[in-house]
């Protein structure tokens, strides 16, 4: 040991110091690492969780994006898509779950999607870069499923101010109870967007399906059925081909525990005969969950993907 003079004290040796010096790097970097875990977990608490909008219509919007087409100053296509986000710390998307039928390749540079929350004429809105849709099935006797994945020229904001919200998407298979609560949205479809209070949607159970595959050609391998009304306490089941509503790519939102999932893709409605005089009307949806690792794989690898189709 060395003993200094000038004030009594025992200083270290060089060997000493060497296991001080290591000692006190090792602590700083503990403690750099503890800060930027601490900075990665509020930035992580702060960025958007999916499917978290209020119980109520107008919070449900938050999801929502309108994908419109003008060509020559003239409007001549509309459909509705959600955001969805990769990871849980996303803070913007530049991904829109759509329908197949919403856009034909030669109306990709002439679409437009804007935020329906911040939705304006001449408001700012996002182009598309690039559709991912399924063209065909391994087995042939499969239908088509009825969904796209968008990717956008530039982000939309996932932050709290901005209050865009990305919907989730569901991890088991859709679970039949008589208390689950599904909604489509109502957006007019006439010269100027409306938006309504949104459909409910009661989601019949297969052994409720109409039965003749001749009459009713409906996958319960990928399709759901479901009865449409205006509201929870209306009986009176709607016709969604004969509303003017925008129904292309709407989304079929189920709340699960206080979070909306979307659980499909409105297809069509199919107009089952009930009795010689009775036609009940039966909204189709593209069920979301069989295709979930699909969607995720593309949305993942979009931008290494050349191919605009996918066989599934």
């Amino acid at each position: 040991m060395i003993v200094s003079k000038s004030e009594d004290l025992i200083l270290p040796s060089t060997e000493n110091w060497n296991m001080l010096f290591t000692f006190s790097c090792r602590k700083r970097i503990i403690i750099i690492l503890s800060l930027v875990l601490v900075e990665f977990n509020l930035e992580r608490c702060s960025s958007a969780e999916c499917g978290i909008a209020e119980d109520n219509d107008d919070a449900r919007l938050s999801y929502l994006v309108l994908i419109y087409g003008i060509k020559d100053n003239i409007f001549y296509k509309s459909c509705i898509g959600t955001m969805i986000k990769l990871t849980f710390n996303d803070s913007f998307s530049d991904f829109i779950l759509t329908s197949r039928t919403c856009l034909e390749k030669e109306d990709l540079y002439s679409s437009r999607v804007s935020e329906t929350l911040h939705f304006s004429w001449y408001g700012p809105t996002h182009g598309i870069l690039k559709v991912i849709e399924p063209v065909s099935m391994t087995e042939k006797s499969d239908r088509i499923p009825n969904f796209a994945i968008l990717k956008l020229r530039t982000m939309i904001s996932l932050k709290d101010e901005d209050g865009n919200i990305p919907v989730c998407l569901p991890e088991e298979k859709f679970p039949h109870s008589a208390d689950m609560e599904c909604y489509m949205p109502h957006i007019s479809s006439e010269v100027h967007f409306t938006f309504q209070p949104f459909f409910k949607i009661k989601i019949l159970p297969p052994n409720e399906w109409p039965t003749h595959p001749a009459h009713f050609p409906v996958s319960k391998k990928s399709q759901f059925c479901g009865i449409c009304t205006s509201s929870a306490s209306n009986n009176i089941t709607i016709d969604l081909e004969k509303h003017k509503v925008v129904t292309e790519g709407a989304p079929l939102l189920c709340r699960i525990n206080n979070t909306d999932y979307q659980y499909g893709i409105y297809d069509w409605t199919k107009l089952h005969k009930v009795s010689k005089n009775t036609s009940q009307p039966i909204a189709i949806f593209t069920e979301i969950y069989p295709f979930i690792t699909v969607v995720n794989f593309f949305a993942s690898n979009m931008t290494d993907i050349s191919s605009e189709s996918i066989i599934l």
